[in-house]
């Protein structure tokens, strides 16, 4: 069994970060998640604000992760 704290290192270290910039860098995304669901309820509401959003965060996001 692998030592605890590889088990916090390995995923980090295979994608070129340290843990400490893997977890800013998550949980930087997560908080681009949580505004684009929240635009994105507006959205619903209102199907003329926000039109392109979704779409472009998916790029973005896409870009990020194949980038990174």
């Amino acid at each position: 069994m692998k030592a605890l704290s590889q088990k916090f290192t390995d995923h980090p270290k295979s994608n070129k970060m340290t843990y400490g910039g893997h977890f800013l860098f998550a949980v930087g995304l997560a908080a681009e998640f949580w505004a684009v669901a929240i635009t994105l309820v507006i959205h619903a509401v209102f199907p003329f604000w926000f039109e392109t959003e979704a779409s472009e965060f998916v790029e973005h996001t896409h870009d990020l992760l194949n980038n990174h």
